[in-house]
């Protein structure tokens, strides 16, 4: 028999496995796929152990299933699915976000969740229920005092025993709201693409004591009462894309909090200053460059915090970088701002981003208005060194005396992806070439990029692993030459844009076996490449605003073709073949 302190020890371990052992079984009939319980096909590839980690931290999957069905026709993202669930008491422990990812893939690959769409550019993925196939098996659960129901429009017939409940339609308004006869109520979601009939949250709504899961986005609420106190059980708040100016400071009450959601409030002045009494929020959903011009005092305090988009550094105490010594659980992609507001690289040291090894997507940024020490600013890049799980980097409006020797070191081997943007960076930058795992590298708005060619004396393959490279504005590129044939090896997408200066492109490159996509746009100065040998797998060529091409074509008019004949798709200004 295990220790708890053992079965502690290796919980992360074993569900950061099941993903892949679950993904692993293979599926021979459709039969199979619709066995009814979560376990049967799981069991035959987890241990006792394994399989008593998840039950042990997770709610009968019966009532997960049933939460399910009060999304029925409506579309809803993989973390959002997981936050309710966790809110509702469904998961819990140290490693509940673990269960509730494992969970969710295990309900998509039966088919009780199906994928309906994708949102670009983010690449965010949408899904819907399948309530028929989710209702299987959970008549006993429907007659039970624990009641789910959907609300559709004006029709409120119900139990007032009901605790999870959905308000559905186009017709919903105030009136609607009248939800305080279900004194046990626990969850309110408002699935509708438009409340704007809202305009005030009515004050017996928030005298519903038992409330964990309230959700009030799209709505045309200006402010929240400060009554929100009462709801001491709170855990998920969604005020998503309504018109919000300010939180009532009376949120610091709501001790349970987990869940905030303010995603395009753009409105919102500044988040309360008691936002740093909120101990338990994990996740804190708004676009912070966009919609803050500070974050509140104290924010280090929300040590258990995951997600974050930005924080914003300022000079004032309590909103300096150093906020971020203790917040090791951030998760995902977090740009830095207001990086001049930084003393010295001792300071930025302090933000301690090496032990913070969930953030896979980092960006530094400074504000462009603003003159600062170029020496500085390399001392500054130097100690915010990342963890060796860093996988995307973006420097923005970074002027800097060099680029940091950290972003070499070869245990950074899943750093796949950097974006330069409006840097004035020199020295040191050739570093990048040598990047053994760089597959996609973004130039954007820079002076000078002469790090895209090798030196004459240069030794070693260029670039090696990159597939996708984009190259917009860059003012002094005239030429792009000495490219060796091992250079540029893997590159499958090449896109160049308002390079003025540019007159040639590298034959070497526009011949890559691997270049499928290339485009070019608003390139003046650029001379014709069609009569060059191009790739035998370019599948795609847009050519735009290229005087300089479009002459070369009205002059060779019946020969021109002649090299992109293989090419499927081939898009020249407004022309199309």
């Amino acid at each position: 028999m295990y220790s708890v302190t053992y079965l502690q020890h290796i919980t992360l371990q074993i569900l950061q496995n099941l993903k892949s052992k679950y993904l692993s079984i293979h599926v021979n009939t459709e039969e199979e796929r619709q066995d009814k319980g979560m376990w049967p096909k799981l069991s035959k590839v987890l241990n006792e152990q394994e399989k008593w980690e998840i039950k042990s931290h997770m709610k009968d999957e019966k009532w997960v299933k049933l939460f399910c069905t009060l999304f029925e026709n409506y579309e809803f993202d993989q973390s959002t699915l997981v936050q309710l669930w966790i809110a509702s008491g469904f998961m819990w422990g140290r490693y509940k976000d673990y269960i509730g990812d494992w969970c969710f893939e295990n309900l998509l690959w039966r088919g009780y969740i199906r994928h309906c769409t994708t949102c670009y550019p983010n690449e965010k993925k949408l899904y819907k229920v399948d309530v028929t196939r989710l209702m299987e098996g959970l008549e006993g659960l429907l007659e039970s005092k624990e009641l789910h129901l959907r609300l559709k429009d004006h029709h409120f017939e119900g139990s007032e025993h009901v605790q999870r409940l959905a308000l559905v339609g186009d017709a919903i308004d105030e009136d609607t709201f009248n939800v305080t006869k279900f004194k046990e109520l626990k969850t309110l979601l408002l699935l509708c693409k438009d409340a704007s009939n809202i305009n005030t949250v009515p004050d017996d709504l928030l005298a519903l004591k038992h409330l964990e899961v309230l959700d009030l986005s799209r709505t045309q609420i200006k402010e929240l009462p400060d009554s929100i106190e009462n709801l001491v059980d709170l855990r998920y708040l969604d005020l998503s894309f309504t018109l919000i100016e300010l939180l009532p400071e009376a949120i610091d009450c709501l001790s349970k909090l987990q869940t905030l959601k303010l995603n395009d409030c753009r409105r919102l002045l500044r988040l309360p200053e008691g936002t740093r009494k909120l101990t338990s929020l994990e996740h804190l959903e708004l676009d912070v460059l966009n919609q803050l011009p500070f974050m509140p005092r104290g924010i280090g305090s929300l040590t258990q915090l995951k997600s974050l988009s930005a924080f914003l550094i300022d000079k004032d105490e309590g909103r300096s970088i150093a906020e971020l010594k203790n917040m090791n659980h951030l998760t995902g992609r977090l740009c830095i701002s207001g990086l001049e507001n930084v003393v010295d690289g001792h300071e930025a040291r302090k933000a301690d981003l090496w032990n913070k090894d969930k953030l896979t997507e980092l960006e530094f940024r400074w504000d462009e208005s603003k003159k600062y020490s170029r020496s500085k600013n390399i001392d500054i890049l130097e100690m915010l060194r990342p963890s060796f799980q860093l996988e995307k980097l973006q420097l923005s409006y970074c002027n800097a005396s060099g680029i940091p020797s950290w972003i070499d070191d070869p245990s950074f081997d899943k750093l796949t992806s950097i974006i330069l943007f409006k840097c004035n960076i020199a020295v040191g930058i050739d570093s990048l070439q040598q990047l053994p795992s760089l597959k996609s590298l973004s130039l954007i708005d820079m002076l000078y990029v002469v790090f895209l060619t090798r030196h004459p004396y240069q030794h070693g393959i260029i670039f090696p692993k990159l597939q996708r490279l984009t190259i917009v504005s860059i003012y002094h590129l005239y030429s792009w030459d000495g490219i060796m044939k091992e250079d540029y090896l893997n590159l499958s997408e090449l896109i160049i844009e308002r390079c003025w200066s540019l007159f040639e492109l590298p034959s070497p490159i526009l011949k890559r076996y691997k270049l499928k996509h290339l485009e070019v746009i608003n390139c003046s100065n650029l001379d014709s490449f069609l009569d060059k040998e191009l790739s035998t797998s370019l599948a795609t060529l847009i050519i735009e605003d290229c005087p300089k091409i479009n002459k070369w074509i009205k002059e060779n008019k019946d020969d021109w073709r002649k090299n992109i004949k293989h090419v499927e798709n081939v898009y020249i200004d407004q022309d199309e073949d």
